[in-house]
């Protein structure tokens, strides 16, 4: 009997969240807590809403969840997941502190570093399109003022800096801040984080600060060395040390080769032979250039290449003439 009885149950449940759902659907976004029985079945409802990209009906019954859970005293994993689903939502509206409460509050409570990455990214277009980069700015550097550790301000704030507000002192500044912040809390260092750190240093004309943390991430992640000892042996150039240019160039050289995309692969390996032409090799610089002309398709890319190609050709022969 035990069987009929669940099926029943189940169907009772299914029947019940249709009409949640239709209520809701009337009732436009807000919906009111009572046509819920519980923070979870409100938050089923938005779900079933959000599955189907309905996203402006998911709104009424997520916020219902959220007050819901305030009163369920629900713990923050339930909340994230609320704000998870009205992220889509609040991402189509101008409305700015809907948005900002619920991209910081999965920001503070991620299932993974690269749902952060997501979200941070999200955020940052969200505050393009609807011109709330000013808004951004001065509520995360409010918090700073108060709070010159909070992560969740130091992460965004590092980002804009670099995507929407060229400011790469100030960008590389916190993202110096943020790195000592998960140190001290125990957070291991997020190897994209240091890459952009250290891009962020040799744009501010840090260049030995950058070259060096380069290195050290190429050291560090063998799956991307290929591409961070590429940009040390850059990074070198302009610091004006070109024997540890060359240094980084050929271990980035033996790395296993750059292969994420064709275009990563091409702009790896006229990097490289920029990286050893610029430093004195120019015989190093000619097998990656010839390979960098070959992968690319870009007339503007073959032009420059090619280019570089004969200027490494022509010192290449001068240089084996005079010896």
């Amino acid at each position: 009997m035990a069987r009929p009885n669940c099926a029943v149950r189940r169907l009772q449940l299914s029947l019940f969240a249709a009409l949640c759902v239709l209520s809701a659907a009337g009732g436009g976004t807000a919906a009111a807590e009572e046509e819920f029985r519980s923070a979870q079945e409100a938050f089923n409802v938005g779900a079933a809403f959000h599955r189907s990209r309905n996203y402006i009906r998911a709104q009424g019954p997520l916020e219902a969840a959220l007050r819901l859970a305030d009163k369920e005293k629900l713990d923050d994993k339930f909340r994230a997941n609320v704000y998870r689903g009205l992220l889509a939502p609040y991402g189509r509206q101008k409305e700015a502190e809907p948005m900002m409460t619920a991209a910081e509050f999965v920001l503070e409570h991620p299932s993974s570093p690269a749902e952060q990455s997501l979200v941070r990214r999200s955020l940052l277009g969200w505050a393009r399109e609807y011109d709330h980069v000013e808004t951004l700015v001065e509520r995360h550097e409010k918090r700073l003022e108060q709070d010159a550790e909070d992560w969740t301000s130091l992460y965004i704030l590092s980002e804009l800096y670099v995507r929407l507000k060229r400011n790469p002192e100030r960008s590389a500044e916190l993202i110096d801040r943020l790195a000592e912040v998960e140190k001290k809390s125990g957070r291991q260092a997020d190897p994209r984080q240091q890459a952009q750190l250290a891009a962020q240093q040799v744009r501010a004309g840090k260049f030995t600060e950058g070259a060096e943390l380069f290195e050290q991430i190429a050291a560090a992640d063998e799956k991307l060395a290929a591409w961070h000892w590429k940009e040390a042996a850059a990074a070198w150039v302009k610091a004006g040390e070109p024997k540890k240019a060359l240094a980084a160039a050929r271990k980035s050289a033996s790395s296993p080769e750059e292969k994420r995309s064709e275009l990563l692969t091409y702009f790896w390996r006229r990097g490289l032979g920029d990286a050893f032409l610029e430093a004195g090799d120019p015989a190093s610089a000619i097998p990656h250039l010839q390979k960098a002309l070959e992968l690319t398709k870009i007339d503007g890319y073959k032009k420059t290449t090619a280019d570089k190609l004969e200027e490494a050709r022509t010192k290449a022969a001068k240089s084996a003439g005079e010896t």
